[in-house]
């Protein structure tokens, strides 16, 4: 038996109170669901939407509706709205609400592609959920593009306030104004799975003000957001303020603020991507935040935030690299409150000689637990670690030499399995961050603070003892 703190050394995703317990190792958590398929089996026409019908007819298959807006005023809970095949140059407000286990449903007729473009609309959000919103709302396969005025602002869809139990999923999204998906506050139980958001003014998809809650994020890409004039340092994907927030295999990559932004409480990041933004690449600052099986690379500011008086379990995930000078990664930062943070299985890496300052930076609210994890800069042999809990900044820091030799775990009691020394990627030159057969990362993971899968959902472990950083190396 083991004595540990619940919740934080369950890595998977679920966290409980810090409360000290008996208790066993976790065990594996099982396998995630599978990916979404990108037309889904389960939409059922009831009503139809074409380019050639006419909102006199009885919205039939052989009879359609012209728009989307007259299927808004008419759908009752329980139907679905299916589009016929086509670009709309057209936009809906919808003004009533599905039920519990009756949601109202627009979507892409199964099979056919869709558009929602505002070039011509003479308007500037596509759908607009309302203030207050609907609730018990699916948009299916809808596709949208350019949904903003002449100085940028818009959305391709837009709640202002309470829009509950809202489904998005198996879409495109592109060029719209403020972001692809913006809840302004209090909107609760939001899924978007499948959706792919690039070339916005503003953000990608975010809770503006929150709270929000219950959220799941899957599958989405946001890609190339903040393209406005002026330094908007927009985000990829960003929650203000909530709890309970799921985001799995997902991408947040090239905007011009950070990736991933989440103010939330309760937040899981498993299986995300973040490469290229302008500041940084992931930024955490709520209670029982967990980021498992992440790749950083390339930030323009910092490859990890993990903000001051959150608490926070990192496990089986790649910090890479920078593009300015600083940290590449900061735990406990913008105050020095106390800040439990959980660190295990995960690989610190710097490539790029003009870059080369601190790899790691604890701040003194910072209440560490840390091991088996590698920690690699060939171009910076001091302040490898900067561990400021220490309470000295003068002996704070700590060199390559000093992890290994032990003086790091004799003087902070955390890493006696960790290291410095080079990973060996497959081509880090060339963006390539598998292990070779030969990485000390291979089978030198903790199983205590593992998943049962990688970041490309490969089995982990594939050997006696799981790998370090987001890839398993296969067997």
């Amino acid at each position: 038996m083991l004595v540990i703190q619940t919740g934080l050394l369950l890595a998977c995703g679920i966290s409980s109170p810090t409360v000290e317990v008996e208790t066993q190792p976790p065990s594996p958590a099982p396998h995630s669901p599978p990916a979404i398929t990108q037309q889904p089996a389960d939409v059922t026409c009831t009503h139809y939407v074409a380019l050639d019908g006419n909102d006199g007819n009885p919205g039939t298959q052989e009879n359609p509706w012209a728009t989307l807006q007259h299927a808004a005023d008419v759908a009752q809970p329980g139907d679905t709205v299916c589009l016929r095949e086509g670009v709309y140059r057209q936009y809906a407000d919808l003004a009533r609400s599905g039920d519990a286990g009756q949601p109202i449903t627009y979507a892409a007729t199964p099979g056919e592609t869709v558009w929602l473009d505002g070039q011509g609309a003479d308007w500037k959000y596509g759908i607009n959920l309302g203030n207050p919103g609907v609730s018990h709302i699916n948009i299916i396969g809808l596709n949208m593009r350019h949904w903003q005025d002449e100085t940028g602002d818009g959305g391709c869809i837009i709640s202002w306030s309470d829009s509950d139990y809202i489904t998005i999923r198996d879409a495109e999204l592109h060029h719209c104004g403020h972001g692809s998906i913006s809840f302004y506050e209090n909107s609760d139980y939001v899924t978007v799975e499948n959706v792919t958001i690039h070339d916005n003014t503003l953000v990608g998809m975010d809770c503006g003000n929150g709270p929000c809650r219950h959220w799941t994020l899957r599958g989405v890409s946001a890609i190339n957001n903040g393209l406005g004039d002026s330094d908007t340092a927009a985000d990829g994907i960003a929650i203000e303020g909530g709890d309970d927030i799921l985001v799995e295999d997902c991408e947040a990559s090239g905007n011009s603020g950070d990736g991933f932004d989440f103010k939330s409480s309760g937040t899981t990041l498993r299986r995300v991507v973040a490469i290229g933004n302008g500041r940084d690449n992931i930024k955490l600052w709520g209670q029982r935040s967990s980021l498992i099986n992440g790749l950083s690379v390339d930030a323009g500011l910092v490859g990890l935030v993990l903000s001051g008086s959150g608490s926070y379990t990192v496990t089986h995930t790649l910090i890479a690299n920078r593009r300015s000078y600083g940290y590449l990664a900061e735990f406990g930062a913008d105050n020095e409150d106390a800040t439990p943070v959980y660190l295990h299985n995960t690989i610190f890496y710097n490539d790029d000689p003009e870059m080369g300052g601190t790899i790691v930076a604890f701040s003194s609210g910072v209440q560490l637990q840390a091991d088996h994890n590698l920690y690699y800069n060939p171009y910076r042999e001091e302040d490898v670690i900067c561990a400021y809990f220490l309470g000295s900044e003068d002996n704070a820091c700590f060199t390559n030499a000093q992890i290994n030799d032990g003086v790091w775990f004799t003087r902070t009691g955390q890493g006696e399995h960790s290291f410095y020394g080079d990973p060996l990627f497959a081509d880090a030159s060339s963006k390539d961050f598998h292990l070779r057969a030969d990485s000390p990362a291979v089978d030198t993971g903790t199983p205590a603070w593992s998943c049962s899968d990688d970041l490309e959902r490969h089995t982990r472990p594939a050997g006696g003892a799981p790998d370090l950083g987001p890839y398993e190396y296969p067997k």
